[in-house]
């Protein structure tokens, strides 16, 4: 009962915002009018007025129902990023998710209440003590409208982008692709979608198409230059673009000196290019930071040009213990 019950309660307070919204809207449009009447066609009267609160209160209906069949035409289409998580996944591991994404700081509920009640308070008292602040109010609806409308699409793309790479890790790369593509039709230049992309691409052995996605995102937001680095570096290093991958590495490293993971990366690609000694500076660096163990030295294929040079063999015995 409890569940059915929230949803309920969830879809009355929908609709109210929704209804208050519309009024809003309505009086506004129609305070405007009316002025828009008086003063400058000298149109006065009850019937004028009628008229167009009448005329006004049509469109928003046909806006009202154009909206909700235009979303409900995007959701049969699967345009909904929601459809895709559904078609994948349980539905409750959804919610989980969603719940926890929920409490984080940028998502917080009662961050956006207590932001929404003072935005409802600014226009209300704007409405009521400044001439004509009835129009200003109208600016600070469509905010809080828009914001919560924000926070639903991002916490989707957000808890999309988890699963996708969850996906991954359980063998599933083309639902993550397919993720990924509902992601970036919902929003163009979604990070994450290219991001989610490019994973989903390397672990199908696409690397070319795995690092034009991450460079894409990188064009969309350069702050996720020091983080996807060490991924188009690793795909190209996939691809035997040696040298590419070394600069990629080594730029990551510019911008984040202890990143463990582009230490390691560089280690590998300057194996594979024959530059031993590099090689094992990176690995020693890369073993300070914690980030490797003895069993990953034994076992990667990447390190196998070295596995003769003497100084590799005193740095796996010397993490014996």
């Amino acid at each position: 009962m409890e569940r059915p019950f929230r949803n309920a309660m969830v879809s009355v307070g929908i609709v109210s915002l929704i209804a208050v919204m519309d009024f809003v809207i309505w009086f506004v449009l129609w305070a405007a009018g009316g002025w828009v009447m008086d003063h400058l066609f000298g149109w006065t009267g009850t019937r004028a007025m009628l008229l167009w609160g009448i005329i006004v209160g049509a469109a928003l209906l046909v806006a009202n129902i154009a909206a909700f069949w235009r979303m409900r035409l995007r959701e049969e289409r699967g345009e909904m990023v929601t459809r895709a998580f559904f078609s994948l996944f349980q539905k409750d591991a959804i919610e989980r998710l969603l719940k926890q994404l929920s409490r984080a700081p940028g998502f917080s509920l009662v961050h956006y209440w207590i932001a929404t009640a003072a935005l409802a308070t600014i226009a209300l008292l704007i409405a009521f003590y400044v001439d004509y602040g009835y129009l200003l109010a109208l600016v600070f609806f469509v905010l809080i409208l828009w914001m919560w409308h924000s926070r639903g699409r991002s916490l989707r793309l957000v808890a999309s982008f988890y699963h996708g790479n969850n996906l991954i890790a359980q063998g599933r790369p083309e639902d993550a692709l397919y993720i990924a593509g509902t992601m970036l039709r919902i929003r163009p230049r979604s990070v994450g979608g290219q991001w989610l992309r490019g994973n989903a691409l390397f672990a199908m052995g696409r690397y070319s198409d795995a690092a034009g996605a991450y460079q894409k995102a990188m064009r969309i937001n350069s702050e996720t230059r020091r983080y996807l680095l060490p991924y188009v570096a690793l795909a190209m290093h996939r691809m035997g673009l040696l040298d590419n991958a070394v600069r990629a590495y080594r730029e990551a490293l510019d911008r984040t000196p202890d990143a463990p993971e582009a230490v390691y990366g560089l280690a590998c690609a300057l194996a594979a290019r024959g530059d031993y000694d590099d090689s094992i500076k990176s690995l020693r660096r890369a073993v300070e930071l914690g980030y490797i163990t003895r069993e990953i030295l034994e076992a990667d294929s990447d390190l196998d040009p070295l596995r003769t040079d003497p100084e590799f063999q005193s740095l796996v015995r010397s993490m014996a213990g």
